[in-house]
């Protein structure tokens, strides 16, 4: 038997067997998915779900033909109901009535129930409706539409699907079924799951509460740690719905089950509480190869039920059809309407059957006059050159889209032009003036639209500096930015250094002892200051590319030849 576990993220599989109690498990396998093909726990892409599964399948061998589910889903309306006890075959129906009358639903959702117990009243004393008893029920409400979408996906695996659960009933099996777990009483059973939490209440060995929460990273401003978040929230708010549903019962335990990476922090935030993650049952075997508390839910619906008490396969709690179905088989009548429709099916079947016959050979005609044409050479020739004409057609789309590629690649490239120098000079002969500067380009390179300049100043009385820092670099920088004629600048930082010139002075004429004129060498002085130099890369804007598509991906050879592709 197949048991799977299916949330919007994650596809649990087990490969196990049930003997009168005792699991055993042969394989486990699990399938992450990325794409929205579950919403809020309903199918909406039924085929490439089905494919995704089916692969996982094949590659585990896991070829078994029969498969129970368990299913999670913010549209599962949990219920607590009291129910006057009927006879058997009616309380089914009774629990639908009663669900459809507190909840407001209507016949398109599946019902399905456990009965906890006789309702009391708040003496403690068992209620009565007349002579007949009255006992608690939690019900779930599960949209039927929801059910057939995984009835969809399983007719695609070719897999029998013997029933469907609600989550809490699978986990509540496996809970109970440990002697270790009743001792806890009451507790608080946790599925985490980074899309949902579903918490359960058991007092007295028995599931009394349930609710289903989804979680959303928007609702907790995208924190890392939204699921510890999430979680922390719907615990504290379950634990005082529960002080206030039975004061006299307060919840001790928390167990843990599902994606539990969070634990330790839910541990010191539940620091008053006894907290832990669940344990594997004593028979429960094969589980040593996989995490335990990720496949709960799955190892959980392998459990038979006890029909007296819990009807929980969806399958068996549809709308209409399923009423109908139980009023019939519930009536005295039921024995007449079956013999008659008996009598009438043969009379019925043998009408049926001329006309099959008839019907029968036209199709076979009309499969031979097919199989006639498919077979044909001129058939042959003619799919042949469509095959042909679709390569040539590729052909031509490829080199068109290179073309289109490489036509836009020139297009967009940067080019270094006089305008862009002069926009450059522009700009620093506006920050020279502004700042009273004498700054010049000391240095230019040019790499395939990277321009990178070196712009120096080497007047020490003209740095203007505002706190010991030049005003010259960055105030350039800002300027080539917000003039919008480049695609982007790189200014990393200036430097000063010190530096010393030789000047030499003019040439003066004396007279030597004999009153001869004499050219003499002026004197040289030199002179220190400082010099300011920074580097700024500049990106150059690159051409106007085309966007739209080149090429009309949709054609084929027949939209290029006409309907039927003939030259």
């Amino acid at each position: 038997m197949l048991s799977f576990d299916i949330t919007d993220k994650n596809v649990r599989i087990i490969k196990g067997t049930e003997s009168n109690g005792t699991i055993k498990i042969s394989k486990a396998a699990n399938i992450k998915i990325d794409k929205e093909f579950i919403i809020n726990g309903s199918v909406k892409n039924v085929q490439e779900l089905g494919l995704l599964i089916q692969k996982t399948l094949l590659m585990n061998k896991m070829n078994e033909k029969e498969a129970v589910l368990s299913i999670s889903s913010n549209y599962t309306i949990f219920k607590e109901l009291t129910v006057p006890k009927v006879k058997d075959s009616d309380f089914p129906k009774q629990v639908k009535l009663e669900m459809q009358n507190a909840v407001g639903i209507d016949d398109s959702y599946a019902v399905s129930y456990i009965i906890v117990g006789s309702a009391k009243d708040e003496n403690g004393n068992e209620i009565k409706e007349g002579n007949a008893s009255v006992v608690t029920v939690l019900a779930t409400a599960c949209p039927q539409e929801l059910i057939d979408s995984y009835k969809e996906v399983f007719n695609f695996l070719d897999v029998q699907l013997k029933s469907v659960m609600i989550g809490c009933n699978c986990i509540t099996k496996l809970l109970l079924s440990d002697p270790k777990v009743k001792e806890k009483m009451p507790l608080l059973a946790v599925q985490v799951d980074e899309n949902f939490i579903n918490l359960n209440i058991y007092e007295d060995n028995k599931l009394t509460f349930s609710r289903f929460a989804s979680i959303d990273p928007a609702d907790y401003n995208n924190s890392k740690d939204y699921v510890f978040e999430a979680v922390n929230e719907n615990v504290f708010r379950m634990l005082q719905f529960q002080k206030t549903r039975n004061p006299n019962n307060i919840i001790d335990n928390i167990i843990f089950y599902g994606d539990t990476k969070n634990y330790d922090k839910l541990v010191a935030a539940f620091d008053d509480m006894e907290t832990s993650i669940i344990k594997v049952p004593p028979h429960i075997k094969g589980y040593e190869n996989l995490e335990f508390s990720e496949y709960a839910n799955a190892i959980g619906a392998l459990f038979k039920r006890n029909k007296d008490t819990e009807k929980v396969n969806l399958l068996e709690s549809g709308g209409t059809a399923s009423i109908i179905n139980d009023k019939i088989k519930s009536d005295s009548s039921f024995k007449v309407i079956m013999i008659g429709a008996l009598a009438a099916s043969v009379v019925i079947m043998g009408g049926i059957t001329a006309v099959l016959g008839i019907v029968n050979a036209g199709i076979k005609s009309d499969i031979k006059e097919q199989v006639d044409y498919i077979n044909a050479q001129s058939t042959i020739d003619d799919l042949d050159k469509y095959d042909d004409r679709n390569v040539k057609l590729e052909n031509v789309r490829n080199y068109k889209n290179m073309a289109y590629q490489a036509d836009n690649a020139y297009k967009s490239k940067p080019v270094l032009n006089q305008e862009v120098i002069d926009k450059i000079d522009e700009i620093l002969e506006q920050t020279n003036q502004e700042l009273n500067c004498l700054a010049f380009i000391d240095n230019i390179e040019y790499s395939d639209g990277d321009f990178a300049m070196v712009i120096a100043d080497d007047h020490a009385d003209n740095i203007n500096e505002m706190d010991g820092v030049p005003k010259l670099p960055a105030l350039f920088a800002q300027k080539l930015d917000e003039s919008g004629s480049f695609a982007g600048l790189l200014y990393e930082g200036y430097k000063v250094s010190n530096q010393s010139t030789e000047i030499q002075g003019e040439p003066t004429t004396q007279t030597d002892e004999e009153g001869n004129p004499v050219t003499v060498e002026g004197q040289k002085v030199e002179i220190t200051g400082q010099r300011v130099e920074f580097q700024i890369d500049l990106y150059l804007n690159g051409g106007d590319a085309e966007l739209d598509d080149p090429a009309d991906m949709s054609a084929d050879a027949s939209d290029e030849n006409g309907e039927e592709g003939n030259e």
